[in-house]
């Protein structure tokens, strides 16, 4: 009976690293069907605009090649936030080897999802200047409620944006703070969470300071962290 109860726990175990790996496989799929849709699109709106640079204008034929991009570049910016939430949600751990693993993998991977944030709003950009360029050949008179009206839509682009990424933020530092207030009981975890917190704190900073985000909520606790890494690496 013990047998085959050992037998059975390997089949378990050796099952689960299968499912886990089939999975991996799935979200790999996804992130490169994402990412070849935002490709798809990058090229093209670059095409678009040579075409408009050279002929001095969006023609009806340009504008059909590119009139349906915007809901490509907002699925995959609404993909690349949903990846950031996901690592937030992870750092809601007490655990401080649970953290170390979430904050790490949020270390690694939130300087792809923050590259894709930035070229969609690049391309959303590109768009917005096609746009503009089809209103004032087709209804000049909307031209200027137009750039109003993509103006507003930038800023709250923007705005979901910095909120996505400062609870990001918020969810490190609540980490940082469980790894000092444990950093006796885990000499090794506790500094790998601080360090990681400070490195996605600067990815996060670079990128607000790109896109002309506030980035106040990122210098505020710079010198607490600071203290924390110290505490953590005696």
């Amino acid at each position: 009976e013990i047998r085959l109860s050992l037998v059975g726990s390997e089949m378990c175990i050796r099952d689960s690293a299968i499912i886990d790996e089939k999975v991996d496989d799935v979200l790999r799929a996804q992130k490169d069907a994402v990412l070849a849709d935002m490709i798809g699109v990058d090229m093209m709106l670059e095409e678009a605009m040579t075409i408009r640079r050279e002929v001095g204008g969006v023609s009806e034929v340009t504008w059909s090649k590119v009139q349906g991009s915007a809901m490509t570049i907002a699925r995959t910016q609404a993909y690349a936030l949903r990846q950031i939430d996901a690592l937030a949600e992870k750092l809601e751990s007490k655990s401080v080897s649970d953290l170390a693993d979430a904050s790490k993998k949020a270390d690694r991977q939130v300087q792809d999802w923050l590259a894709v944030l930035a070229h969609c709003f690049y391309l959303q950009e590109a768009m917005g200047v096609i746009e503009l360029d089809r209103i004032f050949r087709s209804s000049p008179e909307e031209l200027d409620q137009h750039r109003v009206a993509l103006r507003t839509a930038r800023a709250n682009r923007a705005d979901l944006i910095a909120r996505t990424t400062r609870q990001l933020l918020d969810r490190m530092d609540g980490a940082a703070s469980i790894a000092n207030s444990k950093v006796l009981l885990n000499p090794i975890e506790s500094p790998t969470i601080v360090r990681s917190r400070n490195k996605v704190a600067g990815a996060v900073g670079d990128f607000h300071a790109r896109l002309g985000i506030e980035a106040a909520a990122e210098s505020v606790s710079y010198t607490h962290l600071r203290a924390h890494e110290t505490k953590a690496n005696l």
